[in-house]
């Protein structure tokens, strides 16, 4: 649609006369007056920049979580929530398994398990009053199972923490929602300039698709769908360039 306005971006758009018949001179007056807002070009320039940007921070987030997946180790069955006994005897004690601080990975779905900082208040206790854990022998089978899944769960735990690190993920991600962030902004004085020729027209719509292109890789801070709300914007803007009578 926006490809038919003009014979290229920028160009004076003239509205074809029937044939036989002049074209209105007010049309061709406007027409040939058009002139695009300097500010507006500025910023469909800066536009290019800052999706170049976008896309360079989120091959590197790519790659920071492929080297994370490989790094990710596996996880002990001795820290893994199994059974309603398990949430029982550890009430508490467990927390949903969420691989990279929430990143996905390829992996089976992901159980509930057991936090080593979580364990030592309850191995603690156990400590602090034997007399209510049943009899000697049975608290230190308890003093001994605790301790084992503790020593698991830090050994997990550090293991995740260095495959973080050594991946930079935390860092990419942070990098991409801060280029979102950007985007957003720049988004938001694109608005500010009604587009009054083609070019602008076409700056004003390329904002949006990359707007969206954000919103659908979700590293933008939750504004999901607001772009679809600049579509009358941008209907606006074509029928304003193209003369036409909504």
């Amino acid at each position: 649609m926006l490809a038919g306005l003009a014979p290229a971006a920028g160009a004076a758009l003239i509205v074809p006369a029937a044939e036989g018949a002049a074209a209105p001179p007010s049309a061709t007056t406007a027409a040939a007056a058009a002139v695009e807002d300097p500010a507006l070009l500025a910023l469909g320039a800066e536009l290019d920049e800052r999706q170049a940007a976008y896309r360079t921070a989120l091959a590197r987030l790519e790659e920071a979580r492929a080297t994370a997946t490989e790094l990710w180790p596996e996880l002990p069955t001795s820290i893994v929530i199994a059974s309603a006994a398990d949430r029982r005897a550890f009430h508490g004690c467990f927390e949903r398994a969420t691989p990279l601080g929430g990143e996905p990975l390829d992996r089976a779905i992901w159980p509930d398990v057991l936090k080593s900082n979580r364990l030592r208040p309850l191995l603690a206790e156990v400590r602090k009053y034997p007399e209510d854990w049943g009899s000697r022998k049975a608290r230190q089978r308890l003093e001994a199972d605790l301790t084992a899944r503790i020593n698991a769960a830090e050994r997990y735990e550090t293991a995740c923490a260095i495959a973080i690190d050594t991946s930079g993920i935390a860092t990419a991600k942070d990098a991409v929602r801060d280029r979102a962030r950007e985007i957003h902004s720049l988004l938001s004085k694109i608005r500010k300039h009604p587009p009054c020729t083609v070019a602008g027209v076409l700056i004003l719509a390329r904002a949006v698709a990359l707007f969206e292109e954000v919103q659908r890789s979700n590293h933008d801070g939750g504004e999901q769908g607001r772009g679809l709300l600049l579509g009358r914007e941008l209907a606006d803007a074509v029928l304003r360039v193209a003369n036409v009578t909504a």
